[in-house]
């Protein structure tokens, strides 16, 4: 059987299940590397959009997250010798090449709360340098953040656990409302009805990290289970 996600932006299926020697075994996309992959697709496309419904609901300003936003951001910053944005580095938002691309942190240091947070204070502070349309890369960051947050967490605070399942529910919630937005993205301009593959990846990430996370607490009996534990940092520390 293969690990895939097929159908359209509204109505898709996921296959992450097979059996080995009667095991259940499930295939899991790491949350850290759909990130990187997300990020990637903004910066090769310049420009990504949000579905009408979800700037409606939002209250957006607009619908257009920009690269360039994050560029003017490090540049404004370090002109200015700001530090607002310190946690971005110049070469996290220009010329990525192959090698950059490539690595996890850059991404997940541009797609954060930090992020959002600089943005936010830059539009307040310097409405003309930084107008509303801002605001919408900044909510993408935001939300974007908050998703790898709850992931691809390591802290006992925001575990998935056994003995409180409206709190598990919650964290499950945080991921899947982010997974909707963004499969309902505009991720190219010519982007019809059909899946990018940071669509697939998000939507993969999803369903394996919740398998997971049922497998270990109901049916193991787990008392917690920390997601960051999912992804596949652990193997490859071993190359």
């Amino acid at each position: 059987m293969s690990i895939r996600v097929t159908g359209t932006v509204r109505k898709y299926q996921c296959d992450f299940l097979f059996e080995v020697d009667g095991h259940k075994l499930c295939g899991i996309a790491d949350p850290t590397h759909t990130q990187k992959a997300m990020r990637n697709a903004l910066y090769n496309n310049k420009v990504i959009e949000f579905d009408p419904k979800d700037v409606k609901e939002f209250k957006l300003p607009g619908s257009k997250v920009k690269w360039e936003h994050f560029q003017k951001v490090v540049d404004f910053d370090e002109q200015y010798q700001l530090g607002i944005a310190k946690h971005l580095k110049r070469e996290f938002v220009y010329q990525l090449g192959t090698f950059m691309k490539m690595k996890v942190p850059p991404a997940k240091k541009v797609l954060s709360r930090a992020t959002s947070v600089s943005i936010k204070m830059l539009h307040k502070r310097y409405p003309e340098q930084f107008p509303e349309e801002y605001l919408v890369t900044a909510f993408f960051c935001d939300i974007a953040g908050e998703w790898n947050d709850t992931i691809n967490n390591r802290e006992m605070s925001m575990a998935m656990v056994a003995n409180n399942k409206k709190a598990t529910e919650f964290r499950k919630g945080k991921i899947r409302k982010f997974t909707n937005i963004y499969i309902r993205m505009k991720l190219h301009k010519r982007q019809g009805k059909k899946l990018k593959d940071s669509q697939k990846g998000i939507i993969l990430a999803m369903y394996s990290m919740f398998w997971l996370t049922d497998k270990l607490l109901i049916e193991l009996k787990f008392h917690f289970f920390l997601t960051a534990k999912g992804n596949t940092d652990v193997v490859e520390h071993l190359h």
